[in-house]
């Protein structure tokens, strides 16, 4: 039988840790915590809980706290978690999914929820084997084997399923975002001066946490460097979905259109994109012949895979056809 362990890191999670590590229960072989200075409860928590206990003093960089836990990890197969997470799903399920001669490494799906654009749903390659595998990035880490991104298969949701509470509160949320730019910042700074080849990965990263921080100009630059130094593929296209919607929050109405154009116009993300752009800048009438075109979409799914509640568009959709009649 192939044997799990669970690795979280932490800091001041006493409010989180309790829940999260009972969620484990039937699933885990080990449990890992390390713990990155905390000054409350929490390391006592996880003592009382059997867990192995780690530290790493924290230096800005999540990739290395998360390959500390590793290194105390002794199973087969390691989930990576947060504190503020939940596991729901179906341990047998689960065991049987890592005894198969499968993949080596799992996407594991999240129910997310952020206090200011509502409910999502994504994948992250969570679940792998451990032999092999490292994380890289300070901020919006990933594991590689061998230097390259682990190539995943998506695990069933009612197998696995892990539930993210900790952007439900809007100031945790506003904190969040200002640390992970400072980061990002600190993680572009460093490529520069060492000619990383993960440059362009770096500036996507400090593109979406300054926007996720509200400073606007910042990921413009950086977006704008990204698509400088990657022609074209999948992450310049990330890159030009990210920047389409700063320019969008920007009131660069006539820039994102310009910009849009760059993506597969059948796309239902794409055609949402423009339809905003369209519709904010008073063009009601081109706006819902986009959104109208999307073909009745039951989600919204970004060019990362990101699916959000189609609430929001239901609600400009019918903005815009207020201010198509009322003209």
């Amino acid at each position: 039988m192939s044997t799990l362990s669970v690795c979280l890191i932490v800091r001041d999670e006493e409010r989180h840790l309790t829940d999260c590590l009972a969620s484990l229960d039937g699933l885990a072989d080990q449990v890992v915590v390390v713990d990155t200075g905390s000054l409350d409860a929490t390391r006592e928590i996880a003592r009382r809980a059997g867990a192995v206990l780690g530290e790493h003093p924290w230096a800005g960089d999540f990739a290395a706290a998360r390959n500390t836990a590793l290194d105390l990890a002794t199973g087969e197969w390691v989930l990576s978690l947060d504190a503020d997470e939940r596991l729901l799903g179906d341990p047998s399920g689960l065991r049987a999914a890592l005894d198969a001669s499968g993949p080596a490494s799992w996407s594991v799906e999240f129910d997310d929820h952020d206090a200011r654009s509502g409910p999502y749903r994504f994948r992250a390659p969570r679940l792998f084997r451990r032999a092999g595998t490292r994380w890289v990035g300070r901020v919006h880490e990933r594991p590689v084997a061998a230097g390259v991104d682990l190539t995943t298969w998506p695990l069933d949701p009612a197998v696995l399923t892990i539930r993210h509470l900790g952007y439900r509160d809007l100031d945790v949320v506003q904190g969040k975002a200002v640390r992970n730019l400072q980061i990002a910042r600190s993680a572009v700074a460093a490529a520069l001066d060492t000619a990383d080849a993960d440059l362009p990965v770096l500036l996507l990263d400090l593109g979406r946490s300054a926007l996720s921080a509200g400073e606007l100009q910042t990921a413009v630059d950086a977006l704008e460097a990204l698509r400088d130094l990657v022609p074209d593929g999948s992450l310049r296209r990330r890159g030009t979905d990210f920047l389409v919607r700063v320019l969008i929050v920007a009131g660069e109405y006539p820039v994102a259109l310009h910009l849009v154009e760059e993506l597969d116009r059948g796309d239902a993300w794409v055609r949402w994109l423009r339809g905003q752009a369209l519709g904010l800048s008073g063009r009601a009438d081109e706006a819902l012949e986009e959104l109208d075109g999307m073909n009745g979409a039951g989600e919204l799914r970004d060019l990362s895979g990101c699916r959000y509640d189609p609430a929001p568009l239901t609600a400009f959709r019918d903005l815009c056809r207020r201010l198509s009649a009322a003209v």
